[in-house]
C-alpha cells in the first residue's frame, strides 16, 4: 500500500512537464461560474509561488458575469501571458473569461457560445430568458408596424386616389390599432433591466479585451448581439473570426487533455461546487523550464492535484442576469 501511495500521478507529471515548457502554471476549473467560487480562484493565485505565465483548463456551462470578470482580471494582474485551453464546453461566462486571455487553445471537440445574458423569468422556476430578446421584439415590431403603415398608405394613395394627408391619416389609425395592443404588453421596467444585463456583459468584455488585445474589431458586438441563440456553437474555425491568437494545441498538450478529459471537456460541478485547484506541481528553487517529451498515455479518470473542488459558499443566491 505504501508504494501504491507513492505512485506518482501521470496527470499531474504531464501537467508540470507542459509547466515547465511554457513556464506556465497549470490551473483547471471545472463548473458553474458564480461567486464565491471567484475568490478562491483569487486565494489559489495569491498564495502561490507563481511561473510567469497560466494556462487555465476551463469546462463550464457559464454563470455570473461578475465571478467571471474577476477571475480573468485575476490572471490578467498576476501573469505575464494568460492562456485558456478549451477541449470541451466553455458557453457564456466562460467565454467572458476567454475574452481576457492573450491566447486561447481550442481543441477538437471544443465550443465557445455568444455573450447572451440570461435573465430569469419572473413567473417561472429556473428558467431563464435572452438579455436580447426585448429589444429583438422591439425591432421586429417596429419593422412591422412601418411595413403595415407603407402598405396601407400606398393602397389608400394610389388605389383609391386620396389625399396624402388623408391616406397617411388613416394608414397611421390602422397600424396603431393593430400594434399598440402588442406593444403595451412590453414591460418598460423589465426592458431596462434587460438593457442594463446586456450593457454590463459588453462593458466587462471591452474592459478585458482591451488589457488582452486579442480580440479582432467588431468581434465583441458579435459575441453580444450577434449570434441566433444562447446555445448556438462556436467552434475553432469560427473562433479564429473572432480571436487574433487561436493556438493549436502542440503533441504533448493534446495527450495531457486525453488523459484528463473526465475533467476538462464536460462541465461536472461537485456536490460542494466547481472543480478549482493547480494541475501542475508549484515551481521549486531548482526548477527549471525545460523541453517536454510526448506522451502517450490514456486514462479514464484524473487524479487529485493541489487544491480540491471548492467549498460551497453563500452570498445570498446568485443575481438573476447570467451568461
Amino acid at each position: 500500500m505504501a508504494d501504491e501511495a507513492q505512485t506518482p500521478n501521470p496527470v499531474v507529471e504531464l501537467a508540470t512537464q507542459i509547466s515547465r515548457a511554457r513556464d506556465a502554471d497549470v490551473l483547471l476549473y471545472n463548473g458553474r461560474i458564480d461567486r464565491p467560487f471567484d475568490d478562491t480562484v483569487i486565494d489559489l493565485v495569491r498564495k502561490r509561488r507563481r511561473r510567469t505565465n497560466i494556462l487555465l483548463m476551463l469546462s463550464t456551462y457559464g454563470g455570473n458575469p461578475d465571478a467571471a470578470y474577476r477571475i480573468a482580471r485575476c490572471l490578467q494582474t498576476h501573469y505575464t501571458k494568460f492562456t485558456v485551453v478549451v477541449a470541451g464546453f466553455c458557453k457564456s461566462a466562460g467565454t467572458l473569461i476567454v475574452l481576457g486571455a492573450n491566447s486561447v487553445m481550442l481543441l477538437d471537440q471544443a465550443e465557445l457560445g455568444p455573450l447572451d445574458v440570461q435573465i430569469r423569468k419572473d413567473d417561472e422556476l429556473a428558467e431563464a430568458s435572452s438579455g436580447l430578446t426585448p429589444s429583438t421584439s422591439l425591432t421586429s415590431l417596429r419593422e412591422a408596424a412601418m411595413e403595415a403603415f407603407v402598405g396601407n398608405y400606398i393602397r389608400l394613395k394610389g388605389g383609391l386616389l386620396m389625399t396624402t394627408k388623408t391616406a397617411a391619416e388613416i394608414a397611421s389609425g390602422i397600424t396603431v390599432g393593430l400594434y399598440q395592443p402588442i406593444m403595451a404588453q412590453l414591460d418598460p421596467m423589465r426592458l431596462g433591466e434587460m438593457e442594463r444585463a446586456v450593457k454590463v456583459a459588453w462593458e466587462y468584455g471591452n474592459r478585458l479585451t482591451q488589457r488582452s488585445q486579442n480580440l479582432k474589431e467588431d468581434a465583441l458586438g458579435r459575441l453580444v448581439a450577434g449570434y441566433p441563440s444562447h446555445e448556438f456553437v462556436i467552434d475553432r474555425e469560427e473562433a479564429k473570426d473572432l480571436f487574433k491568437n487561436v493556438e493549436d494545441p502542440a503533441d504533448s498538450e493534446k495527450a495531457f487533455c486525453e488523459l484528463a478529459h473526465t475533467m476538462n471537456r464536460t462541465p461536472l460541478h461537485g456536490p460542494t461546487g466547481p472543480y478549482i485547484f493547480f494541475m501542475s506541481q508549484e515551481i521549486g528553487d531548482d526548477d527549471k523550464p525545460k523541453d517536454v517529451d510526448n506522451a502517450d498515455a490514456h486514462a479514464e479518470e484524473l487524479g487529485a492535484g493541489e487544491g480540491s473542488p471548492s467549498g460551497e459558499g453563500s452570498n445570498g443566491g446568485p443575481p438573476p442576469a447570467r451568461v
